[in-house]
């Protein structure tokens, strides 16, 4: 793989869409997301679709995308649980027939929240495959509060648990920071239009440079914001590092 650097550094964004959502300007389109991920310096983005309300017909439009630049993209699997009989079947179709590595729930979205047992087997083929599982998260939200992952790391300790966000607000941050620390394998991925100065470093301060991502919400956000959101965090260069790019490299056995 040709790794587009920032003075020799390897950024992996842990945290991009596909899809069109016209709410928010954002329409589909590979040039223009490998042109901000470009802008960014980003090498690699784990890509996801954004509500397609048939899973099948989403997960087909970013298996395109990753196959016109393998090098560039991978692919995480996405599943309603408005059709639950459909859903293993797809991610078993996603990852083994798509080649996806990871997957991608929304409950709010859905209203359906992370603890509904209607999401059990998704996580399960989640802990029997190790897969990294990332979830929006949001303090406060009932459907998605940080805390709420908390018993899920522990009932499925194979599944890397990706909180996107890390809890949206500078309070839910805090819960954020709260609930990895009480589980080794919760991770705090970083974009939010809600960050603070300071931010970055209380996350890696708070639950251990392992544990925080790099991530941009690309396209619905700019990945440049939060590169230098990390470029500019005071912290060592082998924590800088691990944020921007190594500690994805890991959970996807990069």
């Amino acid at each position: 793989m040709e790794n587009i650097m920032i003075d020799g550094y390897r950024i992996i964004d842990a945290h991009g869409h596909v899809g069109s959502w016209q709410q928010y300007g954002m329409e589909d389109g590979l040039d223009g997301v490998l042109n901000g991920m470009d802008r960014g310096g980003v090498d690699v983005a784990c890509l996801f679709n954004i509500f397609w309300g048939e899973a099948r017909r989403g997960n087909d439009a970013l298996a395109a995308f990753v196959k016109a630049r393998p090098d560039r993209f991978i692919g995480f699997a996405f599943v309603t649980p408005h059709y639950p009989e459909e859903m293993v079947p797809e991610l078993g179709r996603a990852v083994d027939r798509l080649g996806f590595k990871g997957i991608k729930i929304y409950p709010p979205y859905f209203d359906r929240p992370v603890t509904d047992p209607i999401w059990a087997p998704v996580f399960a083929f989640a802990n029997e495959r190790g897969l990294p599982l990332i979830s929006h998260t949001w303090g406060g939200d009932a459907k998605c509060c940080p805390s709420l992952f908390v018993p899920l790391a522990e009932r499925y300790p194979n599944v890397s648990w990706i909180m996107g966000h890390a809890g949206g607000t500078e309070a839910g941050r805090k819960v954020a920071v709260e609930a990895a620390r009480k589980v080794p394998n919760l991770y705090l991925e970083i974009c939010s239009s809600y960050r603070n100065p300071g931010a970055v470093e209380g996350l890696v301060s708070g639950a251990g440079a392992d544990r925080v991502l790099y991530g941009s919400d690309i396209p619905l956000m700019e990945p440049r914001i939060h590169v230098g959101r990390v470029m500019t965090a005071d912290l060592s260069e082998a924590d800088r590092r691990k944020v921007l790019g190594g500690n994805m490299a890991r959970i996807l056995k990069m």
